[in-house]
């Protein structure tokens, strides 16, 4: 396979597993990080990866079409967070059990295992592309679907909404269990249960805002929806309610929702916010 890994990179936090995430990478495959706001502090030559900076925030979703469209000499695509944390021996029997999987002329992509993809009571079979962790194979997600990732979405279901299209092409996602991976996550609270992570406002915005598009884009029930629907009406509300300003992190949330449902597209809200930084 002739890979290459995409990191975005927002304002990274922790440099350190930024670096020995690339530096990992750097052993299976060519590495591509997009600078959508901040700049790194490691010499990104040393490591012979390829930095895209054309300062604008693309958003995750926009980055990987990005780099999809501007390098397409390669059979594989590898997505990455700048907070993931995993070791060369993890990668190493990530890429040879994937290797297998693809003999599968279905399988448009392979992720880690995530135990939240079998709370579907609908479509057991159906797993879910990560936005971090999922190799893609490019020419079987290209002859499944009309397009990558929907940058209307900016970067929250965007993952999901490729899965329905590829699930619905006839294509299938497959999970290698044993995987020994973590992330960084920012924005740790203590709670009544211990650390939790909390989304900032400005993401919590833009789920409310992208659920309506995904219902509306699809025109009907079907399980991504189904899935959508518990977690952003039902779990997402009632988390919130152990984070502090709980009262203005659901109002953020439902004010999104409401625009949504009047046509503002998250692509739209993260616009407006980055001419206002200009």
């Amino acid at each position: 396979m002739n890979i290459l890994s995409i990191i975005c990179v927002y304002f990274p936090s922790d440099e350190k597993s930024l670096f020995d995430l690339a530096k990992a990478l750097r052993k299976f495959s060519d590495v591509t990080i997009v600078i959508n706001g901040g700049k790194l502090n490691f010499d990104a030559d040393d490591l012979g990866l390829i930095v895209i900076d054309n300062g604008i925030n693309y958003g995750t979703l926009a980055a990987y079409n990005y780099v999809v469209s501007n390098y397409p000499n390669y059979s594989h695509y590898w997505l990455w967070n700048q907070d993931t944390q995993i070791g060369e021996d993890a990668l190493s029997v990530f890429l040879e059990t994937a290797k297998q999987l693809f003999n599968d002329e279905k399988v448009a992509g392979v992720t880690v295992y995530d135990l939240k993809n079998f709370f579907n009571p609908l479509r057991r079979d159906c797993i879910l592309v990560k936005e971090s962790t999922t190799l893609l194979d490019r020419h079987r997600v290209s002859k499944l679907v009309d397009y990558w990732f929907d940058e209307q979405l900016f970067m929250d279901h965007g993952d999901w909404d490729l899965s329905y299209r590829i699930f619905r092409g006839g294509g299938r996602i497959k999970q290698i269990r044993g995987i020994n991976i973590n992330h960084a996550l920012g924005d740790p609270e203590k709670t009544f249960f211990g650390y939790w992570y909390r989304p900032s406002l400005a993401r919590l915005h833009m789920q409310g805002i992208n659920l309506p598009i995904l219902i509306k884009k699809y025109k009907g029930f079907n399980f991504i929806i189904f899935l959508l629907l518990i977690r952003t009406v039902f779990i997402l509300p009632f988390k919130n309610l152990i984070f502090d300003q709980s009262w203005i992190r659901n109002k953020t949330y439902w004010s999104g929702l409401h625009k949504g449902v009047k046509g503002f597209s998250s692509k739209n809200y993260i616009e407006s916010i980055n001419r206002k930084m200009l």
